[in-house]
């Protein structure tokens, strides 16, 4: 199965979510929405952080990946820039996320449906100890450090479950098989430059995303006339 969602920035879609007064110091924009149902199922979404705000720290029952794709700013003691992927199980405490001068983007990328922030350390009685805590940042991978010399570049080293992250450099036109690693449970693909032409002829461009379970999680990865790089991340195995 494969879904593709284009950002989209219009008023409709990107909703305030943390406001401080009248002030607004966050938005939410979807891009795949999750299909009652379905699991594992997508989403997918951006969040843009004003600049100095601050998200306390929390922890989800959704397994997700987050990849900062703009700005700048820290998790706890890290900082962080585009692009960062991190991978965050359920029941696991991250933050506070604080965005920098120019702000903070980044997706959420989730194989299950929408579950809110429980806030720490008044939400600690809501954590299942039955859940190993798990959390796993990459070192930045700006744009440009993969290339035809460097075609890929292990964002999250590949684990026994499943879990992996890899950044794919793709030329002009060309087609590459996607990185494979077994035992995953669902994968995003997202744009970070050029253009993703994805296996139902979506045509993709930065900050587009693609989900894919089952037979699609390997998709060719096809460039348009400006090549591509495209960020691949796998769930684990037991994400769900």
């Amino acid at each position: 199965m494969l879904r593709t969602g284009k950002l989209d920035l219009s008023p409709v879609n990107r909703v305030r979510r943390l406001t401080d007064g009248d002030t607004t110091r966050l938005h939410k924009t979807m891009i795949i929405g999750p299909v009652e149902g379905e699991s594992p199922t997508a989403n997918a979404f951006l969040i843009d952080q004003m600049p100095h705000c601050s998200v306390r720290t929390h922890f989800h029952v959704n397994s997700q990946f987050q990849v900062f794709v703009g700005g700048g700013g820290s998790i706890g003691n890290k900082e962080i820039q585009p692009y960062v992927a991190q991978y965050v199980g359920p029941s696991t405490g991250y933050g506070p996320i604080v965005a920098g001068d120019y702000g903070l983007w980044y997706m959420t990328l989730r194989p299950s449906a929408p579950a809110g922030a429980i806030y720490l350390p008044e939400g600690r009685d809501r954590l299942d100890r039955s859940k190993k805590m798990r959390q796993m940042m990459s070192a930045p991978c700006p744009q440009g450090t993969v290339s035809a010399e460097r075609p890929v570049v292990e964002m999250i080293a590949p684990q026994d479950d499943g879990l992996a992250a890899w950044m794919v450099y793709v030329a002009p036109g060309a087609t590459v098989p996607a990185p494979v690693h077994e035992g995953g449970l669902a994968r995003y693909y997202v744009v970070g430059h050029g253009e993703l032409i994805a296996a139902d002829g979506a045509q993709l461009a930065p900050l587009s995303v693609a989900y894919a379970t089952g037979a699609d999680m390997n998709m060719p990865l096809h460039a348009g006339p400006a090549g591509l790089e495209v960020m691949v991340l796998q769930f684990p195995a037991d994400a769900i």
